[in-house]
């Protein structure tokens, strides 16, 4: 099944986080790999660790990959140093590229943040030197989730809200998960997108991208995702999903009908060992 972001929760309302099953099991993602591709991964990570040194880092087992969403998410292990070769190599030539089914397969378990401050929305610009989608726009606040004896996306949230934003925890109210997605290359995700609430001003932030940001009001959300998601291209697929999830219903449905009529494919699903299968549209997951 091919999509750009495939939906295994869009909710019109912040659903409790409690109330979703997460849990960390079954073999490291490794074990799906061949001999040539282990070789491939190797190459990748020790180019980006001479460009890096000691800034990055990849433990065996220390993310997750999504493998199964129906009312439960399930996660098998998997590491940094994997997932930054399949995102770094998917567009290269044959010979540095990874198996059809590994890029299928992946899907990092990684968190996302909309931060509203009154009827306004914070979306940051990644900055030109991390090491994934590069000057991207994205939503407030994002990353991998890390597995550590299970993963705790919520805690993960206030995580980032914190690094990349400034804001401590009893600065902001997360309001609840608006969506859970996948969104395909160069996200290769399996993303839990969070709507929370800041409870101080926006000059109380201290935004640590370089590449700027954008405070866009609710009214106009829908045609600021349309524009840089599929107009200029300078927004990821993650930061596109998890701001989508900022809107009411109508307006959801008929913002992702927009982007629909430009070309861009989204998709109701669950997932399963055996693939993806096509879901009702705002089903509880």
């Amino acid at each position: 099944m091919n999509f750009d972001i495939g939906f295994f929760g869009l909710f019109d309302s912040p659903y409790c986080y409690e109330n979703i099953s997460i849990s960390v099991d079954g073999d490291d993602f490794s074990a799906c790999l061949s001999e040539r591709e282990k070789i491939v991964i190797e190459k990748f990570w020790h180019k980006l660790k001479a460009e890096r040194k000691d800034k990055v880092f990849s433990v065996q087992g220390g993310l997750g990959c999504l493998w199964y969403a129906n009312n439960v998410l399930k996660f098998r292990p998997c590491d940094f140093k994997t997932y930054y070769a399949v995102t770094s190599s998917y567009a290269c030539s044959l010979d540095e590229r990874l198996s059809v089914n590994t890029y299928n397969s992946m899907r990092v378990g990684a968190v996302g943040v909309a931060l509203k401050f009154g009827n306004q929305i914070l979306a940051c610009r990644r900055s030109p030197n991390v090491t994934h989608v590069r000057g991207m726009i994205d939503c407030s606040a994002a990353g991998l989730v890390m597995n550590d004896n299970g993963m705790d996306f919520k805690a993960s949230a206030y995580q980032k809200l914190m690094a990349e934003l400034g804001l401590e925890q009893d600065a902001v109210e997360i309001k609840g998960v608006t969506t859970i997605h996948t969104s395909r290359a160069p996200d290769f995700s399996g993303m839990v997108g969070f709507l929370a609430e800041a409870k101080v001003g926006f000059d109380s932030l201290k935004i640590k991208s370089d590449g700027g940001f954008y405070l866009v009001d609710i009214d106009n959300l829908p045609a600021f995702i349309v524009d840089h998601y599929c107009d200029k291209k300078d927004m990821n697929g993650d930061g596109a999903a998890v701001l989508l999830g900022c809107l009411a219903r109508d307006s959801m449905i008929s913002t992702i009908k927009w982007m629909e009529d430009l070309g861009k494919s989204f998709k109701f699903v669950r997932l399963d060992r055996s693939g993806y299968t096509e879901r009702p549209v705002f089903e509880a997951s």
